[in-house]
């Protein structure tokens, strides 16, 4: 389908603004068909039920209802916090609605437009209603409002694919799609027809036509709003009943929502056995005369069939939360109709498109050019033969139009099992061939294959925003970080290798694009090369029984020395890249713990982040790595040894046939981390981590945005660090400059860690809430401009996992902050 511009229903609106105002001068009473004839995407509200496992539908859906008010009803195994706060940039509102114990999850799709209803009354004025995998032509739906010049305070519901069910020989028999509702007043369906009795009569220079007279809502006679009398199929009785869709979709009227939640409904009899029939006249009188009221109908007018009890119920609530019926669309209809509403048929196309015969000559999804040319040729040439017009001018026919002339989901069909890349096709081949009538569909319903929700529409919603997707599920035996660790290969494979430099970090890093672009070149490092920069490393090493990790580090101690000192000096031939010594690239030989043995071991900090060159993809995608050898337990240690206790390179020794691959190392079982199992597979590569020049002056965070255990945390940290790299105890503190150079490197080769670029202002598993953190950096951002805007990453952790509005307003905040110089 289509995707509609915005900036096309604008103009839409001016045109049919000009085209009306003059009608409706000097004429009072034309002053409300003028009034329905104008309508902008603002006065538009997309109603989408869904459930957690096809949250996916959400994110797809926005490239064509961009820009339109939506309200989307989920269940309750998704937080609608994190929801409504990506929401917010999309004009998305949220509802949950349960699966009920004993009632179909249908339910979620009959109460999700009164739930929506709730949440914009009075400030929509059609509402658009279908399944999360139906689509809507925001352009054909302000066409199609504005040339029926209807009214949105009138009790209407629009659709023209309808299915028709009747009760024969003990099974039920389903026709559709059926364009018209036989129920109505053969008035309504005889000025829909009227409308295109001259296919191309009327046209604006937009592409709408405009009736002379406004279409009349389809509303059902008393005789056809009785409870149901037929026990064994209410929902299908032999006399037949009428309800739309769901997958082609509904346009409900503002009035329509507003009768539904009227409180005279209750008072309307509800679904009741054919026995009910034998109440005594007191009880029909009284039930004939609640009815009547409420339908504004004289009480005459009620056919003797439909008495019932005075205290059935036929309000919205009570017939959709009735037994009738286990599907939504189905119990909805049920419901309007009791309300006495019937489906308002739109206006035909000008000419049939015949989706069957579409779906004879549609090319394969993936076929080459010289066959897609050979099937478009096919495809006109059917076009030349087959323009049927819907209404023959002058025609006494009354009869609904073929099915090949509606508006909602013309080219799909009731309950279609089309593959997605097929009903795609259909639509691109009727655009081809059959464009006049084509920009007049409404809707189409793209059914998930087998009923799986693929990658497709998340990538086509990322196309706009430079975005590519992959999926990685989650495997028996195997941790969540596999899908971290898996990233990087992914993500070169998707992009063929066209990128030089890789950002990778946590989903909750952001990264600002100027200070790493300004890194990257004051570092005048190759691309090629592998190399992975940080300088916000995490050291663990082993020490009476247990595990010690100590961070941040800002030097990658294993590097040879000559780099740390072109790291802290820079200079004219920049930095050379970490590439470590034979010896540091053994398979780990401390099986106690091996991702932490006595002598120490370093990784990177996920949440602070890393940069990867494309250098060091290929090189871990490269098979000759195969030949490298795996982390394996020593010989030692298969003899009952302990492992820990030697240290020759005898320990070393594995078998040939041993894998040091990428994969092999992260599929191990050597950490339960993502950036751990990262750094190991790197260092079995020879990669350790580069570091980038320190910043100008220290960037210390202030006390009173430091939480308690951050304080401690820190001292902690600054005693083990000047330990560990060999430097004297500090004295006591005094207060400090206002800024403390970071040029000045230690013997080490190290400067301080108040130096580092990654995660300049937060801490290893920083317990800081998201608020604290952004006011540590807006803090920096203003009494350190020349520090802060050679920050290169910050990490924004949601306080106990939670994924609020708040914490979404802040990232965006903090994001914004990070990247108020990038022009890129």
């Amino acid at each position: 389908m289509r995707k509609p511009g915005l900036w096309q229903s604008l103009a839409l609106v001016f045109l049919c603004v000009a085209l009306t105002c003059n009608a409706a001068a000097g004429d009072p009473g034309a002053a409300a068909s003028a009034a329905a004839s104008t309508l902008s995407p603002n006065e538009l509200l997309v109603v989408m039920p869904t459930h957690h496992k096809r949250i996916g539908m959400v994110y797809a859906s926005r490239s064509w209802r961009k820009g339109v008010q939506t309200h989307i009803v989920v269940d309750d195994e998704v937080k609608l916090d994190g929801l409504r706060g990506m929401g917010l940039h999309h004009n998305e509102t949220f509802s949950a609605m349960p699966d009920l114990p004993g009632i179909p999850g249908s339910l979620r799709l009959v109460m999700s437009p009164l739930l929506a209803h709730r949440k914009y009354a009075g400030k929509y004025k059609w509402m658009l209603l279908g399944d999360d995998d139906t689509l809507f032509s925001l352009t054909a739906v302000m066409a199609m409002l504005r040339e029926m010049r209807v009214s949105h305070i009138d009790p209407i519901a629009i659709s023209d694919f309808l299915v028709h069910c009747r009760f024969e020989s003990s099974n039920k028999r389903w026709k559709a799609p059926v364009t018209r509702d036989l129920r109505c007043a053969a008035a309504t369906a005889a000025a829909a027809g009227a409308a295109a009795a001259d296919p191309l009569a009327g046209m604006g220079s937009g592409g709408s036509r405009m009736s002379q007279e406004p279409t009349p809502p389809c509303m059902l006679p008393p005789e056809r709003t009785g409870p149901p009398r037929f026990a064994e199929a209410p929902d299908c009785p032999p006399e037949g009943q009428t309800y739309f869709y769901g997958g082609a979709g509904i346009i409900l009227s503002h009035g329509l929502l507003e009768r539904l939640v009227a409180r005279h409904l209750r008072a309307q009899p509800v679904l009741v056995a054919a026995a009910d029939e034998g109440h005594d006249a007191a009880a029909h009188a009284a039930a004939a005369s609640l009815t009547a009221a409420s339908a504004l109908m004289s009480p005459a007018a009620v056919a003797p069939p439909a008495a019932v009890a005075a205290k059935d119920d036929a309000s919205f609530y009570a017939v959709v939360m009735s037994a009738f019926s286990g599907y939504g669309d189905t119990s909805m209809s049920e419901a309007w109709r009791r309300a006495g509403v019937g489906f308002t048929p739109p206006p035909p196309l000008p000419y049939q498109l015949l989706s069957k015969r579409l779906s004879s000559v549609v090319p394969p999804a993936a076929a080459p050019p010289p066959q897609q040319l050979q099937h478009s040729r096919k495809l006109l040439r059917i076009a030349k033969r087959t323009r049927l017009p819907c209404v023959i001018s002058g025609s006494n026919s009354d009869g609904p139009p073929p099915p090949e002339c509606r508006r909602f989901a013309t080219l799909g069909h009731y309950n279609e099992w089309e593959t997605p890349a097929d009903i795609l096709a259909r639509h691109k081949a009727a655009a081809l061939i059959a464009p006049d009538s084509f920009k007049f569909i409404v809707s189409a319903h793209m059914r998930p294959h087998k009923g799986e929700v693929k990658l497709d529409e998340l990538r086509a919603v990322g196309l706009e925003h430079n975005e590519t997707f992959s999926a990685m599920p989650d495997l028996p035996g195997l941790l969540l970080s596999l899908r971290h660790v898996m990233s990087p290969v992914l993500a070169h494979r998707a992009v063929s290798g066209k990128y030089k430099w890789m950002l990778l970090g946590d989903d909750d890093t952001l990264f600002s694009l100027p200070a790493v672009m300004a890194m990257l070149g004051k570092m005048k490092l190759s691309h090629t090369k592998p190399i992975a920069i940080s300088d916000f490393l995490v050291r663990c090493h082993f020490e009476n029984n247990k595990r010690h990790p100590r961070s941040p580090f800002s030097r990658d101690t294993r590097c040879p020395a000559p780099n740390a000192t072109a790291a802290g000096g820079g200079g004219s031939k920049g930095i050379q890249p970490c590439m470590l010594p034979p010896e540091r690239m053994q398979p780990p030989r401390f099986a106690k713990a091996p991702d932490c043995p006595p002598e120490g071991e370093i990784s990177y900090y996920g949440g602070a982040g890393v940069i990867l060159s494309q250098g060091l993809l290929r090189r871990l995608s490269n098979h000759h790595l195969r030949a490298h050898s795996v982390m394996v337990r020593s010989l030692a240690n298969s003899r009952g040894t302990d492992e820990s206790s030697s240290d020759g390179p005898a320990h070393a020794s594995v078998v040939a046939k041993d894998d040091a691959s990428f994969y092999a190392v992260v599929m191990s079982t050597f950490s339960e981390y993502g950036d751990t199992s990262m750094s190991e597979a790197w260092r079995r590569a020879g990669v350790g981590f580069t570091p980038p020049p320190p910043l100008p002056y220290q960037l210390r965070i202030p006390k009173h945005l430091m939480p308690q255990q951050g304080q401690e945390q820190e001292q902690e940290q600054g005693a083990q660090s000047r330990k560990l790299l060999g430097t004297p105890p500090l004295a006591p503190p005094s207060p400090p400059p206002h800024r403390l150079s970071c040029a000045k490197i230690k013997s080490t080769g190290a400067p301080p860690v108040e130096c580092r670029r990654f995660g300049s202002l937060g801490y290893h598993m920083d317990r800081a809430t998201p608020a604290e953190v952004l006011a540590r950096h807006t803090d920096a951002a203003a009494a350190s401009p020349e520090a802060f805007r050679l920050i290169v990453s910050a990490h924004l952790r949601p306080q106990h996992g939670v994924v609020d509005e708040a914490y979404l307003s802040t990232m965006t905040e903090l994001g914004t902050l990070l990247a108020q110089d990038y022009e890129g």
